[in-house]
């Protein structure tokens, strides 16, 4: 019998509230998920007496006459065969728990939700269940329920592994331009191979960077589930400062062979050809190995330039030190001085506070760290946040099986696609010139020039002074504006390339316009090119193109082991995991700082008293 056409008969429903004889059931899965919720419901246990592939009898745990037998028919639906309900017996369930209310039966019932959020905590699904049944489960029964429905929903881990070609080569036939870079390891069978890594990348992404400021983000981040893994990052930053996902890869570890491997793909792939790229990163050994080698210092080809994060850059240093006082010195440096001189002056407080620390300091690359020195490479961008934030999004995918993982990652980007072209199509209705975090930003030095006194040194190459007027306890400074070059001594066109409020105030002295100061990656016109390029849907399986190639299967060195109990999370926690609010100890006793009540010396007096 054809699998879309319902037999006549009572269908079985989620909403059914009793059974009934010749009541149809899809298949024994089905059969055994409604008794089970039926009992949950009811408040009473059953057990099983006889199971089959074609018949399956249950009856009450307690002296009562409930009991049901079903079978399959001739069409392969099981069928209420006979039925003795409903329970005349008293209630069976106390407590909290439920026996029949298992693992797979939560997992059924947490499918939707875990479909639309893979990374659900696991509380949640206890707070759902709580809610849905009125019981309450332990946190291992809840972690099993949602690796079911993970299975359920995205297969088996193996099974992924091998479909995964499959699916790359589906998505590369509907979307042509996508990237996909395969690095394999032969096995002693001549049809299989095993995956060491591979990397993908999506065309509307590729060729809408090219329109996008030339700074890339690099992170990466765990993989959950039954094989151990990290996947690899690299994110733009649109003119709106929305982050732009680029390119991805799966790896066994952040090694350096891994992160070079990454980082030639993005090289041949990204931005063939494209000089100026600056890379954000942190600090870790691997990384810093591979960028050297491939990124800044090639033995061929075109060079690039990197930048630390220095949101790591910071933390790496309060890890050394514990001095929170020192870490704030060392962000204002590092993101607030645009001119060296105000730089300087930072220094020299951070020499006052900590001698070893400043030391330690200068040995760093100084045009790597701070914004003064940066030479505006990194177009304003200080961290690798937007890369961080895409891995909290990707949560969900990283705790799937691989191609389903795969496939996450390409159906948010399609709604990310879809969500800003929509936002740019409406700021372009408006009638904005600019995107508009760069348009408030340009209306805010706007306003600001016109409060600045302009003196002309030079009309012929338009050299200028500028005075501004004391304003948020700033006070009056005085700035140098070339407009031939163009240039200012504040530094704020050099790294954010638009004009700062000194150049506003200067053009205006001479009422030019100052629209030809502002880089054309922040223009409206451009900003529309990042969204042109349109993601096409994936053909149904039975239309995908037939892959001859060998069988891919997952290495059994990342094959995660098993532990008891609770499961850990695989993230390195450190400073930045804690909020600042609560990384100073305050005493709910006596209110002061560095201490807690069991410790406070106030007590400790009153004890002693």
């Amino acid at each position: 019998m054809r699998a879309d056409i319902i037999p006549r008969g009572d269908v079985w429903t989620p909403e059914t509230n009793e059974f009934t004889v010749g009541m149809l059931f899809r298949d024994k899965e089905t059969l055994i998920y409604a008794v089970k919720l039926y009992h949950t419901n009811k408040l009473r246990h059953y057990r099983v007496i006889e199971s089959n592939p074609t018949i399956w009898v249950c009856k009450c745990v307690s002296d009562c006459r409930w009991r049901l037998r079903a079978s399959t028919n001739k069409n392969g639906y099981f069928v209420i065969k006979k039925y003795d309900g409903p329970h005349n017996c008293l209630l069976t369930v106390t407590g909290t728990g439920h026996k029949n209310l298992d693992s797979t039966l939560i997992a059924k019932h947490i499918m939707s939700t875990v479909r639309e959020h893979p990374d659900i905590k696991i509380m949640a699904i206890v707070d759902l269940v709580k809610k849905e049944f009125n019981y309450t489960i332990n946190y291992k029964k809840a972690w099993a329920a949602r690796t079911k429905a993970i299975r359920m929903l995205f297969g088996d881990w193996d099974e992924s592994y091998r479909q995964l070609p499959k699916f790359m080569s589906a998505l590369k036939d509907s979307n042509p331009g996508t990237i996909v870079v395969w690095n394999r390891i032969r096995a002693a069978n001549p049809d299989e191979e095993y995956m060491e890594s591979v990397f993908w990348a999506f065309e509307p992404a590729i060729n809408g960077f090219r329109h996008c400021r030339p700074v890339i983000c690099i992170d990466g981040t765990h993989l959950y589930g039954k094989y151990t893994g990290k996947i690899l990052i690299a994110t733009g930053t649109t003119a709106n400062n929305k982050v732009f996902p680029l390119a991805f890869a799966i790896v066994g570890e952040e090694t350096s062979i891994a992160w070079k491997w990454f980082l030639k793909n993005l090289r041949r792939h990204i931005v063939p050809g494209r000089e100026d790229v600056t890379l954000i990163s942190d600090r870790a050994p691997g990384i810093l190995h591979a960028v050297k080698r491939v990124w800044t210092e090639p033995r061929e080809g075109i060079r690039g330039h990197h930048r630390y994060c220095i949101r790591h850059f910071c933390a790496n240093y309060y890890k050394a030190t514990n001095n929170q006082l020192l870490k704030d010195f060392i962000w204002h440096a590092a993101t607030k001085c645009h001119q060296r001189r105000k730089l300087n002056a930072d220094l020299q407080k951070i020499r006052e506070l900590d001698d070893k620390a400043f030391t330690n300091l200068m040995k760093e690359d100084i045009t790597k760290w701070t914004i003064a020195h940066d030479g505006g490479k990194r177009w304003g961008i200080m961290t690798t946040n937007d890369v961080e934030s895409f891995n909290g999004l990707m949560k969900g995918a990283r705790s799937v099986p691989i191609s389903a993982c795969v496939q996450l990652t390409f159906y948010r980007l399609v709604k990310f696609f879809a969500d800003q072209a929509a936002e740019a199509r409406q700021m372009q209705t408006e009638g904005l010139h600019f995107p508009r975090d760069v348009q408030e930003k340009l209306d805010l030095y706007q306003s600001r020039g016109m409060t600045h006194q302009v003196i002309p040194y030079d009309w012929d190459n338009l050299v200028f002074e500028v005075t501004t007027k004391f304003h948020n306890n700033a006070g009056i400074n005085r700035q140098t504006v070339k407009l031939n070059i163009p240039t200012c001594t504040c530094g704020k066109l050099e790294i954010f390339k638009i004009p700062c409020s000194h150049i506003f105030a200067a053009a205006a002295r001479v009422e030019t316009t100052w629209l030809p100061f502002v880089a054309s990656e922040y223009k409206m016109e451009v900003y529309m090119r990042v969204w042109d390029t349109k993601f096409e849907p994936i053909k149904h399986p039975d239309y995908w193109p037939e892959y001859k190639g060998r069988t891919l299967l997952p290495l059994s060195t990342r094959l995660r082991p098993p532990k008891r109990g609770r499961p850990e999370s695989t993230r390195i926690r450190n400073e930045m995991d804690v909020s600042r609010q609560r990384a100073t100890k305050h005493c709910t006793n006596c209110k002061q700082p560095g201490h807690d009540r069991r410790t406070c010396p106030q007590r400790a007096r009153i004890v002693q008293d």
